[in-house]
This record gives C-alpha cells, sequence and structure tokens, in this order.
C-alpha cells in the first residue's frame, strides 16, 4: 500500500458482489426457491446476499465459528462465521454478506447464512 502510495496509485479494498435483502426475506420458502437454481452454471456463481440493520438476539463463540442468531418475523435464522475465513467477529455486527442455506442438523430444520463477510 506505501508502494502504492508514493507511485500515485490508491490501494482499494476489494468490494463483495452481494443482493441487498431484508432481514424479513430470509425464510424457508424463498432459499428453497433460491435452491431451485441449483446447480449453477458455470458463467454464473453463487449469489451472495447483503443484510444491514439486523436484530442480533444471541452470540455464541466456539472454536472454529461465531454463531449470531438473527431475530425475524419467521423465527429467525443464524449467521455462521468459520473462523478459518480470518476474518474479525464484532460483538453486533453492522453488515452480513453471505449465503443462504437450509441446515439440517441434530432432527432440527433452520434457516442459515454463512458468512463471506462481516462489518
Amino acid at each position: 500500500q506505501e508502494k502504492m502510495a508514493k507511485t500515485g496509485y490508491e490501494y482499494i479494498e476489494p468490494v463483495q458482489d452481494a443482493i441487498r435483502i431484508d432481514v424479513e426475506d430470509i425464510n424457508f420458502n424463498n432459499i428453497i426457491d433460491i435452491d431451485c437454481f441449483t446447480p449453477y452454471p458455470k458463467e454464473m456463481i453463487e449469489p451472495n446476499f447483503a443484510l444491514e440493520g439486523m436484530n442480533v438476539v444471541e452470540r455464541k463463540e466456539t472454536a472454529k465459528m461465531v454463531k449470531y442468531l438473527i431475530a425475524n418475523s419467521s423465527g429467525g435464522f443464524e449467521a455462521v462465521l468459520y473462523k478459518s475465513r480470518n476474518l474479525t467477529a464484532p460483538i453486533l455486527p453492522k453488515r452480513l454478506i453471505g449465503k443462504l442455506s437450509i441446515n439440517r442438523w441434530r432432527n432440527r430444520t433452520t434457516c442459515q447464512m454463512i458468512l463471506e463477510d462481516i462489518v
């Protein structure tokens, strides 16, 4: 960055492309609709979605991940940040960017957002 500044160039962090959605848009029906497009053709990548202004109800941290429980009228969903991504996990995030999925684990089915970026 310093070398670039000396040459007159400016370093700009890459911006994650994402489709902005409302927290209320995350529910089983919408995720199932999105899954209908899989597998994606090689010319197309799996979309990322961006959320802002969400209500974080709970935050849990383990050795491998940080999990946020986000409230919405459909009963809420989990936003999961894997520590292998080497991103700082704020206590109360302002923006989440990630992929939507349905998580089935221990006879429990939940909506989930796997985070690619967090602020």
